[in-house]
């Protein structure tokens, strides 16, 4: 993960609950939704955020058991 920490953390506490990549883009890291698309893709390699079964498009924190 890039150790961009403070948009780390910020993006992270967002998504408690599923949240569409757009809103990510536009509303949480105001970036185009490709590079947030990346951002998103290295936080589910590192086994914290997943896609939300609610539906296509929607992340979430990786539940812990």
């Amino acid at each position: 993960m890039k150790k961009n920490t403070q948009t780390n953390k910020f993006i992270l506490q967002k998504l408690r609950q599923p949240v569409h990549i757009s809103y990510i883009a536009e509303r949480i890291v105001q970036k185009d939704i490709f590079k947030t698309q990346e951002i998103i893709n290295e936080f589910v390699e590192d086994g914290l955020v997943v896609e939300s079964e609610y539906g296509k498009g929607y992340y979430m924190l990786k539940k812990t058991k």
